[in-house]
């Protein structure tokens, strides 16, 4: 029986750590693809970046062919722009942040479940040999009233038979009293007839 629960508790943790790796695996290639993903848009924003520069040297020469007032809306929109820009930078490094804390997350709780499965396991382990010692002790004692019935049993028929003995000799000294009392009444008739 122990060894059956040991064989399902090894097959259980060896399914649970099978499903455990399949979770990993298919995490590391989202990560991975959402890696490459970044990487991708990272170089297509770099290339975006180089050729918005480009345009604004382009467009600066245009911008200062125009007149002092569309000059002016133009730099305020430009300042507009830059803010949204830094605004814009700072979410995209608070996203980084939470990427890689979500990925370390991810490891913390396999870590967690792999533990915890090691403690279940641990604790059917202590349960599984409470119970053992258990059913040993249970037999010890078990043992032990065999053993004092079997005492008490020799202990009787040793009475038994010494009782048996002695009803023997009772019985045996009771005839001879009998005999004696006998002889003793044949004996004092005779002494009276003799007087």
């Amino acid at each position: 029986m122990e060894a059956h629960n040991k064989k399902k508790r090894k097959e259980d943790f060896e399914r649970e750590r099978l499903t455990l790796e399949q979770d990993i695996s298919e995490k590391t290639q989202h990560l991975e693809y959402l890696y490459n993903r970044k990487k991708m848009l990272k170089k297509q924003a770099e290339e975006e970046d180089c050729r918005i520069r480009e345009e604004r040297t382009r467009f600066q020469g245009l911008v200062d062919l125009l007149s002092a007032d569309a000059k002016e809306r133009y730099y305020n929109f430009q300042t507009i722009i830059s803010n949204l820009q830094a605004e814009m930078e700072k979410l995209q490094q608070e996203l980084e942040r939470l990427t890689e804390k979500k990925i370390e997350l991810g490891r913390l709780v396999v870590d967690s479940e792999l533990r915890a499965s090691a403690v279940s396991m641990y604790m059917e382990l202590i349960e599984a040999q409470e119970k053992r010692n258990a059913v040993l002790k249970q037999m010890r004692l078990q043992e032990s009233e065999d053993d004092e019935r079997e005492r008490l049993l020799c202990e009787a028929n040793k009475e038994k038979e010494e009782t048996v003995a002695l009803e023997e000799k009772i019985g045996a000294a009771s005839q001879e009293i009998q005999l004696l009392h006998e002889d003793l009444c044949e004996t004092q008739p005779r002494s009276n007839n003799v007087s």
